[in-house]
């Protein structure tokens, strides 16, 4: 196989990520980035506001691999169709919005967060977004000047197929045959408001 991952500064502010690829044989193939963001600069991200397209979400067993439900997130923590906190949603957010529209062939906004004076607009290709909190962190991890980074100090955005997708019959399929090519596009535009 042969992949690669193509990051580019286009127009002030926007961050585009490529990844690209070629299977020689059968294999499963989904890439993602794994960046942190901090919008506001605070220790704590729980006060930035998230709104994410999705009207399903995929819940995690105790290890955190989908369960193979696919639930809708009305009525639920995981509802973030409208901007709400990340400190009104789950205690730890470490899961996949099923987004809506599926996969496309460019990149479409699906996601949106907002830390202080700072916006995200996130816009992808894929069919789910894995979007991590930062619950976990415990300080081993150093950030900016070298301070280390605690709970809940930076969000993950994952735009990618559905995760465990190979091991679970109702998710959609992510296994190329020989010669297939992959192509998956993020824009993570950040402006001031």
């Amino acid at each position: 196989a042969t992949v690669r991952a193509i990051f580019a500064v286009e127009d002030p502010g926007t961050l585009v990520i490529r990844f690209e690829g070629t299977v020689d044989r059968r294999s499963v193939l989904n890439m993602t980035s794994h960046l942190y963001l901090n919008l506001s600069g605070e220790a704590s991200t729980r006060d930035h506001l998230l709104q994410v397209g999705a009207e399903a979400y995929l819940p995690v067993d105790a290890a955190l691999i989908p369960t193979g439900a696919v639930q809708p997130v009305e009525g639920t923590d995981f509802d973030f169709r409208t901007p709400k906190r990340l400190s009104d949603g789950p205690e730890m957010l470490d899961h996949n919005f099923c987004l809506d529209g599926g996969r496309t062939a460019r990149p479409r906004p699906v996601a949106t967060v907002r830390g202080g004076d700072v916006e995200l607009e996130l816009s992808t290709t894929e069919r789910g977004l894995q979007v991590y909190d930062g619950a976990l962190f415990d300080g081993t991890i150093t950030g900016l000047d070298g301070q280390g980074i605690a709970a809940y100090g930076g969000i993950a955005f994952e735009p990618q197929e559905w995760p465990d997708a190979p091991n679970q019959k109702d998710f959609p399929e992510t296994l190329l045959g020989a010669g297939d090519a992959y192509a998956h596009e993020s824009v993570y535009r950040f402006r001031r408001v």
